[in-house]
């Protein structure tokens, strides 16, 4: 019976490390957006959660049922050190090592541990050590969390695209190649935004300064034009670059719309029909059930100029 329960004993944990190292370092979720990406990393958490409390549970098992809290020292630090072997040999894979992996290889172990010491001793409060996973747990879950509801934000509000005072849209924005990009309280300078809030970009030395709009609502089919209005606070004009793209993008210039915008000082409105968006130089139609992506930009800028960004919307 002994050697029979050793055996199990033993059969489980190198299953557990078997299926841990595939999760790890082949197994891929099937989509590439934020909320996957942010989900791919949590279940590092999850993932070592189960790893903790296995192993806890079949230290258990052992002589040492009846020191519980060199068990879970013991797993703790087997947890971090498989973890960080995981991590080195990603290096030498073609995937990047993290820091942040890291933490949530920590918090799911932590998390695995309180619950082993919850259910199976009495030394600790089993309510506090559940609350404590609970936590642990429900933070490494935050951000997919937080790009779940940015996703259902962004298709409760279509066609608006952004408007920089639904910070959920706003999770969709960014600042490349040194633009500055923050959201700031309406300027009074532009008197006619009633607003509360406005993206203020400042386009910088870099060689393409650009926001972008990504992971957009791709069917823009059933709407006539696209719009987006920009306050220029500049004494001169200010040239503001368009870029449009589809899921089927080939990466030529001539396969994505491309428009040159003069901001005038002062308040601008753009709009630009759909039907123009859609017609491409490389010959091609640009299907406007499957948009892909929206990047403003200028050239390099010396000095840097700023910009007063909203509403972008179809109409």
């Amino acid at each position: 019976m002994f050697a029979y329960k050793r055996f199990a004993i033993v059969a489980i944990a190198l299953a557990t490390v078997l299926v841990s190292c595939w999760l790890l370092l082949s197994y891929r979720l099937p989509g590439n957006t934020h909320f996957w990406q942010s989900l791919q990393n949590a279940g590092h958490a999850i993932l070592f959660f189960a790893i903790a409390f296995v192993f806890s549970a079949l230290l258990a098992a052992t002589r040492y049922k009846n020191k519980s809290f060199h068990i879970a020292f013991v797993v703790l630090v087997a947890s971090l050190v498989f973890g960080g072997l995981v991590e080195l040999i990603q290096g030498f894979i073609g995937r990047e090592p993290s820091w942040s992996d890291m933490w949530l290889d920590a918090q799911g172990a932590i998390a695995g541990i309180c619950v082993y010491l919850a259910l199976f001793t009495r030394r600790v409060s089993r309510i506090v050590a559940t609350v404590l996973a609970a936590a642990l747990l429900f933070n490494s879950l935050s951000l997919p969390i937080r790009w779940l509801i940015a996703e259902h934000q962004r298709g409760q509000c279509f066609p608006v695209i952004a408007d920089f005072e639904n910070r959920w849209l706003s999770m969709f924005v960014d600042g490349r190649s040194k633009a500055k990009a923050k959201i700031i309280p309406t300027p009074t300078i532009w008197a006619n935004n009633k607003s509360g809030r406005v993206l203020s970009v400042e386009f910088g030395r870099g060689r393409w300064p650009s926001v972008v709009f990504y992971e957009l609502e791709p069917d823009w089919s059933a709407y006539n034009n696209f719009v987006f209005e920009a306050y220029n606070p500049q004494a001169t004009p200010v040239t503001l670059s368009l870029r449009i793209t589809d899921k089927s993008y080939s990466r030529k210039y001539s396969d994505r719309f491309n428009a040159q915008l003069e901001l005038v000082p002062g308040y601008n409105e753009i709009k630009i029909p759909l039907a123009r968006i859609s017609q491409l130089k490389s010959g091609r139609e640009m299907d406007l059930s499957q948009v892909d992506e929206l990047i403003v930009f200028t050239g390099k800028q010396t000095p840097p100029v700023t910009l007063y960004l909203d509403h972008f919307r179809l109409e």
